[in-house]
């Protein structure tokens, strides 16, 4: 199987709407709004972390060039 930065965009987007349509299935309307909505939440702060993460090494990156190192 493989791993999820394996896949291409469209693979992921068949994945994500798959997965969707599955999950879907089995729940009422406000039990849909939940999960979807902390799906939502999850990938909000995934995308936090990455940016904050990827923020904070090209500091520390910038910070070694300018001593030299």
């Amino acid at each position: 199987m493989k791993k999820i930065d394996e896949f291409t965009p469209y693979e992921l987007a068949t994945l994500a709407n798959t997965v969707a349509v599955i999950i879907s299935k089995n729940l009422d309307i406000n039990q849909q709004n939940v999960i979807g909505n902390f799906i939502l939440s999850m990938g909000v702060n995934l995308s936090t972390i990455a940016s904050q993460s990827e923020y904070l090494f090209k500091q520390e990156k910038n910070k070694k060039s300018d001593n030299g190192d």
